[in-house]
């Protein structure tokens, strides 16, 4: 199977980096998850690097990823 994407160059130049950029885009949010996010979630680590979070930073980080979450499952 082909696929081609075709943008009006100039103008669309924004969208066509992007297209060609979303795997980097991808592996960023993918590291983001694994460095930030996954810790938290699965092992209940307060801390990121030498930092212990209170409860309260905590609880943002837990709404921070539902909220990527979400979004993500609107756009897949």
């Amino acid at each position: 199977m082909k696929s081609t994407l075709t943008f009006n160059l100039p103008e669309e130049k924004e969208e066509l980096n992007d297209a060609l950029n979303g795997g980097k885009y991808k592996a960023a949010l993918d590291t983001l998850y694994d460095d930030v996010f996954r810790p938290h979630l699965k092992y209940g680590n307060p801390i990121i690097g030498d930092a212990v979070l209170t409860d309260e930073q905590y609880a943002i980080i837990e709404a921070l990823w539902k909220k990527v979450a979400e979004h993500l499952e609107d756009v897949l």
